[in-house]
Formats: C-alpha cells, sequence, structure tokens
C-alpha cells in the first residue's frame, strides 16, 4: 500500500497522543494504589465535579436579627424589624488536582431585607440588599470510602452588595432621605465538614461559616 505525505504527517501527528494516552492511565492508575485505599474507594474517582447547592443565610445576614443594637443611616438610629432572607442559591466546579486535593470557583446570589423604624416605632423605609459573591476554594479529602467522602475546605474572594430603598416614607422624619449604595468587600468562607454520597451523580450536605452560609445541600455531578 503507497503510504501518500498526507497519510504520513497524520500518523506522525497521531503517535504522541497514541503514546500519552496509555500513560496518563498508568500514572492515575499509579496515583491511587499508592494512595492507602482499596480499589474499591475509587467506583467514583473522576477528575471533574459540577455542583449546585442553596444554603442558609450567612452568620454577617443573620446577625442584624440575633441583635437589639440599632442601625446608623445618615447620622441616625433606626430599629429594625420584619428581617427576611432568601437563602443562598450557588454554583461550582471543582478539579481533582489529586485523589484528595481539589481546588475550583464558586458563584452566589442571594437577597435579604428588613424594616426600618424610629425612636417612636414609626416605620420609615425598607431596606433590601442583593449580594453576588465569586469565590476560589481548595478541599482537602481526608476520608473516603466507596461512594462517601468527608472533606474540608477554604474558600477566599469577592463580593457585591447592592443595598436599596423602598416604600421610603418622608413625612415621618424630616430633612432626612435613605440612599442606595453599591459595594465591593473581600469575601471569605471556612468549610468545617462536607459529606458526599453518591456515584457519578450524588448529593452533599455542609457545615461552615463565612459567605456561603451556615448548612448547604446540593447535588454534584463527576465527569
Amino acid at each position: 500500500m503507497k503510504i501518500t505525505s498526507d497519510r504520513l504527517i497524520f500518523f506522525l501527528l497521531l503517535m504522541p497522543f497514541c503514546m500519552i494516552a496509555p500513560l496518563t492511565a498508568e500514572a492515575q492508575s499509579k496515583e491511587l494504589r499508592n494512595s492507602g485505599y482499596s480499589k474499591e474507594d475509587y467506583l467514583t474517582y473522576r477528575k471533574h465535579d459540577i455542583y449546585i447547592q442553596y444554603g442558609t443565610p450567612s452568620i454577617a445576614e443573620l446577625a442584624p436579627a440575633m441583635s437589639d443594637r440599632t442601625i446608623e443611616n445618615n447620622g441616625m438610629d433606626f430599629d429594625h424589624k420584619n428581617h427576611w432572607y432568601s437563602g443562598i442559591a450557588a454554583a461550582g466546579y471543582n478539579y481533582y488536582f489529586r485523589h484528595n486535593i481539589t481546588f475550583g470557583g464558586y458563584f452566589s446570589a442571594q437577597a435579604s431585607g428588613m424594616s426600618m423604624y424610629d425612636e417612636r416605632g414609626r416605620f420609615v423605609y425598607d431596606n433590601n440588599v442583593t449580594t453576588f459573591t465569586v469565590l476560589a476554594n481548595a478541599h482537602w479529602i481526608f476520608f473516603r470510602r466507596g461512594a462517601t467522602e468527608l472533606s474540608m475546605g477554604l474558600h477566599i474572594g469577592v463580593s457585591y452588595m447592592d443595598e436599596s430603598v423602598s416604600d421610603f416614607d418622608p413625612s415621618v422624619i424630616r430633612d432626612f432621605k435613605p440612599e442606595n449604595s453599591q459595594s465591593i468587600r473581600a469575601a471569605y468562607h471556612l468549610t468545617a465538614l462536607k459529606a458526599r454520597f453518591g456515584g457519578n451523580v450524588g448529593g452533599f450536605v455542609e457545615l461552615g461559616f463565612g459567605y456561603r452560609g451556615i448548612l448547604n445541600a446540593g447535588m454534584s455531578v463527576k465527569i
């Protein structure tokens, strides 16, 4: 059979991929063998993990509702009541750098609000806050058996807050007008414990402190 120059170039380009693929598979297999875990622990071992989750508000959001302290706005103190929270809806991605270490990213959106009253108990305005958070994270998987993973993690990033005023009653307080505001601040989160159950499609719950909320639950897909 005559080999043309085009075919020769094609085979030359294909050869590195044919050589790298077995080496990559062997490297991953060696990593698993040397990790100290049994073969059954890696029935769900994949490099990529995509997830969605929903969680309770963070400590920072819950703090005003748990405090009797007044909130200052333009030099005036207000009592706060009727707190509400949407919870934290989020999506993220993790890459398994090693069998027990992941790096990834996270994006969340949430809303909250409260009603502001003057010192005489008269309603003045509603204060609403929408928050978007982006975090980079690292997780350490310290336990894995079959389809169960236990891990802890650290998250660092930024948070954008849009604070708006609604239903303002100017007749209550003269010469006072609350203003909308936007701010960007550093964000963090410490995951004390995350437990994942299931195979390539699984569910998880996590407990932590910071901008991801106190308690979260969700589902993830490993590919």
